[in-house]
This record gives C-alpha cells, sequence and structure tokens, in this order.
C-alpha cells in the first residue's frame, strides 16, 4: 500500500497524540513482556505495543485507544508480524491487479 501524504498525516499525528502516549504507558505497565513469546513459554521484555486489528481499516480506527486491540510485543515479534501483514497486503494487491487486467482484456482493452 502505497501512503499518501493525508494518510502519513492521519497516523503520524495519532501515535504523537497524548491519548496515544497515555494508553500505549498504560499497556506496556500492565502487560510488560512479549505477549507472543510468552505463549512460547519465553520471557522477553516487550518494546512496542502492536494493534491487533490495525488501525488502518475502519474497525481498528474506532479501536485505536482499546486496551484489548493492542499488544505488548517485542521488537522481533512485532516486526513478524507486520511482516506477515505486508505479505497478505502485497498478495491482496497482486490478486487485485490481475482482476483489473482482466477486466480490461474482456473489455478489449490494454
Amino acid at each position: 500500500m502505497k501512503k499518501d501524504k493525508k494518510y502519513i498525516e492521519k497516523y503520524g499525528s495519532f501515535y504523537h497524540s497524548k491519548d496515544w502516549r497515555n494508553c500505549r504507558r498504560i499497556k506496556m505497565a500492565n502487560n510488560p513482556l512479549c505477549e507472543e513469546c510468552l505463549k512460547k513459554g519465553k520471557l522477553v521484555e516487550a518494546e512496542e505495543v502492536h494493534h491487533i486489528i490495525p488501525i488502518d481499516t475502519k474497525q481498528g480506527w474506532e479501536l485505536r485507544l482499546n486496551l484489548d486491540n493492542l499488544e505488548s510485543l517485542c521488537t522481533e515479534c512485532h516486526n513478524e508480524k507486520h511482516k506477515s501483514r505486508q505479505s497478505a497486503m502485497s498478495q491482496f494487491d497482486r490478486f487485485w491487479d490481475s482482476l483489473q487486467d482482466s477486466k480490461k482484456e474482456t473489455k478489449g482493452e490494454k
């Protein structure tokens, strides 16, 4: 997904907001260990707060400050979550592009 100026301004300003900083602080205080690593029996300090439902979706934006939509993660697990989402988004983008190409071919466009 190519991020335009409006996108960057909206989400950038959110992540710099007092509301987000307070919410993040509360989440890290309540869950100081990586929640993914804990599932694997590892004790690793959390460094990131991750939105389970991404904030660039309508539902995610509505839940952006809801502690139940957040998880404390170490940097490695956080990067892994984003890598898998980006991979899924790339697959969807390729699928969408192929549909658009098929429509053009059906209509005789190139």
